[in-house]
């Protein structure tokens, strides 16, 4: 059985003032990025990161990853 894993990146962090996404964690490593590396961990594909605000910086940080890229206009 094949189960795809969906990655929701698209928010903008109003309250939080900054892209949560694009935090990094102690070792340098950013939320999305150590989050589509757990669901990659984890056996699932494909993995689709949905993207919308700070969309170009958070694709940057999974675009050499085995992933598909989905953009969130709203």
């Amino acid at each position: 059985m094949q189960v795809a894993g969906l990655v929701l990146a698209a928010g903008a962090s109003r309250r939080l003032g900054t892209a949560k996404q694009l935090l990094r964690d102690p070792d340098g490593v950013t939320r999305v990025r150590r989050t589509v590396l757990a669901v990659q961990a984890a056996g699932v594909a494909p993995v689709v990161v949905v993207v919308g605000a700070s969309a170009d910086a958070v694709w940057r940080e999974v675009q050499d990853l085995a992933v598909r890229r989905c953009h969130h206009a709203g």
